[in-house]
């Protein structure tokens, strides 16, 4: 949703969908990508991908670049270390660590 309210501000430049998009900022999971820790352990893939994507979309409106960092964190953690050979990146849509994958 945050992705969807990032582009009509872009369109609209009507600063109430930037207000409204910050509602779909989940600060518990962002600010841990933004220290760059690996916080994916146990994670909903299906709800956390789109507020990444919402992020990258911020940073393509705003130009902060906190916001790329973030997103571009986000993937080479994913890419590098959750992502299996099927191309899936979770098991049941939640991340797990690979070192820890043997005790499942």
């Amino acid at each position: 949703m945050n992705d969807v309210l990032y582009r009509l501000y872009n369109i609209t430049k009507d600063l109430r969908h930037l207000v409204l998009a910050q509602i779909f900022v989940k600060p518990c999971f962002l600010g841990l990508l933004a220290i760059k820790a690996n916080s994916l352990s146990n994670l909903d893939v299906n709800t956390h991908i789109p507020i990444v994507i919402g992020r990258q979309m911020r940073y393509e409106v705003i130009g902060h670049p906190l916001y790329k960092e973030i997103a571009t964190f986000f993937m080479d953690m994913v890419n590098s270390s959750h992502t299996y050979a099927t191309g899936g990146t979770s098991i049941n849509e939640l991340w797990y660590d690979p070192k820890r994958l043997l005790e499942l």
